[in-house]
């Protein structure tokens, strides 16, 4: 059974590592070939998104074609348990900005340098309609068939947990940034326990829009200085606000009820065939690389 793990995490490994590397690879010839051509948000959008979302992931789960998965049995949340959910997913999405915003200070300060969102720059600086297609229709599906459709029931013959907790480093991971990972990291965790309880993709997919529509439409209408945007996008982020506050409190009165359940076969044992065999391993190198070299970028802009 451990030999049959570590193929499993393996070759899972592989494929992440393989995603990583044809996206920026992709992405990297793109600017070779286009250069500083590229001035409209629709272009820089269409390059940096679609060689993950229609090369990258598909290479991935070709990698991992022969690795069996177990279906998730289809439950129904209720409207109460759905607007919980969104609200601690708020909650997790405030305290992921946050720890991303102060280890980025972090960075800065043991630089002596300031460092520009190039991130929060392409959403502020494109218009609303790009963010929408983008950022809050294709990206949320995508994403979501992948890391949690695809990977999850992959790995749940070992158990929820280790299924649950790799899909969300690697969606944290492929996100390529400190800004973005912590949120990213948590979130994945939640929509995965949401998805291996409830089997129901569409959950998952409609509140990835509904949180990347918050980052990518309202928050930029709040930051536009005219009368309609307020009146638009404040409620809403007072609201917002308001949940995830709420969300912190309904988080810490139903943890007990989060319950991972072991898979048909035992959990590998010892973290290490799960998280540090050398699929993995190449997976965090390139990560890694992809996370420097990014960082270095936001103090180049600057």
């Amino acid at each position: 059974m451990e030999s049959d793990s570590r193929r499993v995490f393996l070759r899972t490994g592989l494929a992440m590592t393989v995603m990583v590397a044809v996206t920026v690879g992709l992405q990297f010839a793109s600017s070779l070939i286009f250069g500083g051509a590229v001035d409209n948000e629709w272009m820089t959008y269409a390059l940096s998104v679609l060689p993950l979302y229609f090369i990258a992931m598909p290479l991935a789960a070709l990698v991992m074609k022969k690795v069996p998965m177990i279906p998730v049995s289809p439950k129904k949340l209720k409207t109460g348990q759905f607007m919980i959910v969104i609200m601690i997913c708020f909650a997790i999405m405030y305290a992921g900005n946050l720890i991303g915003a102060l280890i980025n200070l972090i960075i800065q300060l043991l630089a002596q340098s300031s460092m520009t969102n190039l991130i929060q720059q392409l959403i502020t600086e494109s218009s609303i309609w790009a963010n929408m297609v983008f950022i809050v229709l294709l990206a949320p599906v995508a994403e979501e068939l992948f890391f949690r459709r695809l990977l999850i029931p992959k790995l749940l013959p070992f158990g929820e947990k280790p299924a649950v907790i790799l899909s969300a480093l690697a969606f944290g991971l492929i996100h390529g940034n400190l800004i973005q990972f912590f949120y990213a990291f948590g979130l994945g965790l939640a929509f995965g326990y949401i998805f291996v309880k409830t089997g129901k993709i569409i959950y998952t997919i409609i509140l990835h829009m509904i949180i990347n529509f918050i980052g990518s439409v309202i928050s930029v209408l709040a930051l536009q200085q005219n009368i309609i945007s307020m009146i638009v996008s404040g409620p809403i982020m007072l609201a917002v606000v308001g949940m995830a506050i709420a969300g912190i409190v309904l988080f810490f009165k139903n943890k007990k009820r989060i319950v991972m359940s072991a898979g048909l076969f035992s959990e590998p044992k010892g973290k290490r065939i799960v998280l540090l065999n050398i699929g993995l391993i190449l997976f965090y190198i390139v990560s890694g690389v992809l996370f420097a070299a990014n960082t270095i970028a936001m103090f180049i802009e600057v």
